[in-house]
């Protein structure tokens, strides 16, 4: 199986210029558990009438339905998030990570070990990141961002909670988790001083 670590890395890089707040976390959060168990249904359905050629095609399309009418229901429950958010749901569809879970889902000891970890990650990143930034929890309401104020001040940290900042912390993470399993602090390296070491 693919690195874990890497996996998780690319598979937030594309909600974190969107996701500065719970509520988007939780969005996500929500269609990725939707698409992955239309993904299931779509698998279950191929299996049934033992589609061969046309799996994948079959597979995305229910995929696709569940992510359009995802879209729909955010549309008319949170119409103000929406209009932000819903390029990046159909974006969802093609995630590295829901590929990688669904490939596993029949093979695994521990089909949903990945989905569960990713959740929490998508979670952890958008609260602190948000808690970082604006010092609030926000939920998602009909008319935008419903906030809770948990910090009465402003941290001096505003520029980790930005895209570049979030960037920053997740490369240091991996580089910490790397290291953790290695038993030893790993060496940073530019590309270049990688490539001489090969």
């Amino acid at each position: 199986m693919a690195n874990k670590s890497i996996i998780f890395f690319l598979g937030l890089c594309p909600i974190i210029p969107l996701a500065a707040h719970f509520a988007e976390g939780m969005i996500f959060i929500a269609e990725f558990w939707l698409l992955f168990g239309a993904g299931i249904v779509s698998k279950m359905f191929i299996d049934y009438l033992k589609i061969g050629k046309m799996s994948q095609v079959v597979l995305y399309t229910g995929i696709m339905l569940a992510a359009a009418l995802y879209a729909q229901v955010i549309g008319a429950v949170f119409p103000v998030i929406a209009v932000s958010v819903e390029r990046y749901i159909y974006m969802a569809v093609f995630s590295y990570i829901l590929i990688i879970s669904l490939g596993m889902y029949n093979s695994s000891r521990y089909p949903l070990e990945l989905p569960v970890t990713y959740s929490f990650l998508v979670a952890s990143v958008s609260l602190l990141r948000e808690l970082v930034v604006f010092g609030t929890l926000s939920l998602p309401a009909p008319s935008g961002l419903f906030s809770i104020t948990l910090l009465p001040f402003r941290l001096p940290l505003k520029f980790w909670g930005s895209s570049a900042g979030v960037l920053m912390l997740l490369g240091i993470a991996l580089w910490l988790f790397r290291s953790f399993h290695k038993g030893e602090l790993l060496p940073f390296q530019t590309d270049e001083s990688h490539r001489k070491r090969q």
